[in-house]
């Protein structure tokens, strides 16, 4: 199970609410594990965090399960869509196959795009047939890359012990590659004057033009994240050095302009969960 993450709770109303905050995953470093082929930064980001929840389960497991044996009986060494990452952080999601997604997915896009369609030609902007049919692959990938997930830091999440993957972009080559998500330090700021006048505004004076103008001159000043710390599935410790290898520290800044996602077993175990839901309720 899930080692606790560093306490970060104090006192409601004391000075220790604001200044530096830092949290770090105890115990990750005895799951962590290099990935056992080129493109198996998904596999190995998922096993390690199952590992890390107590689910014993190892890349070949998890690539077995969701890409399946090549007719050679060997296993397919390929990467993972942003759906097949769920399905890899969430073996205990309700099972539902490719084809029954695609369904209901593609009824969705018809029914919107025939909306669409309907309105631009009832404003004279198309005329005549369109090909509304989908290309089931670019849709679906299109479909989670928009939707799901978020890619802010999960500081939360983090706090209760949970790690995450993120997909960041290299930036001289543009290719994705996967991490785990293990740590990260942020600052509290003190509430300023914009965080006790958006209070008033929202409190004291309703929603008048009074109010709007407060809101949008000053934002509050809230959590400003630092630093992340990663593992990177493609690195290993350094036995001579005793250094970890695998632990890749970044700017929040950095890793903002790098990251194309991120995401958690809970959040996979969500949406699995919600779209298993409504295939069941398109299948009656």
């Amino acid at each position: 199970m899930p080692q606790d993450a560093d306490s970060l709770s104090q006192p409601a109303g004391t000075e220790s609410e604001y200044g530096m905050k830092t949290v770090t995953l105890t115990g990750f470093e005895a799951v962590e594990s290099p990935q056992r082929e080129p493109v198996w930064c998904w596999a190995a980001c998922a096993s390690m965090i199952l590992r890390y929840n107590g689910i014993d389960v190892s890349q070949e497991e998890i690539v077995d399960r969701v890409h399946g044996y090549l007719p050679d009986g060997s296993l397919k060494v390929a990467t993972a869509s942003r759906f097949e990452l769920l399905r890899a952080l969430a073996p205990d999601a309700p099972p539902f196959d490719f084809d029954s997604a695609w369904k209901v997915i593609q009824s969705t896009l018809e029914d919107a795009g025939t909306q669409a369609l309907d309105k631009l030609k009832g404003e004279g902007k198309v005329e005549g047939d369109i090909d509304l049919s989908w290309n089931e692959d670019e849709a679906v990938q299109s479909l989670f890359d928009r939707i799901y997930p978020s890619s802010g830091v999960p500081i939360a999440q983090l706090q209760l012990g949970d790690p995450a993957v993120a997909g960041l972009r290299d930036p001289d080559t543009d290719q994705g590659h996967l991490y785990v998500i293990v740590g990260a330090q942020w600052e509290v700021k003190r509430p300023g004057l914009g965080d006790a006048l958006i209070d008033y505004a929202k409190t004291g004076l309703g929603t008048g033009e009074l109010s709007k103008l407060l809101v949008d001159r000053f934002e509050p000043s809230g959590i400003a994240v630092q630093s992340i710390e990663l593992v990177d599935p493609l690195r290993k410790d350094d036995p001579e050095t005793e250094v970890n290898e695998a632990r890749v520290s970044l700017t929040f800044k950095e890793f903002k302009s790098r990251v194309d996602f991120v995401t958690t077993r809970a959040d996979a175990h969500e949406i699995l969960t919600r779209w298993w839901r409504l295939i069941e309720l398109e299948v009656e």
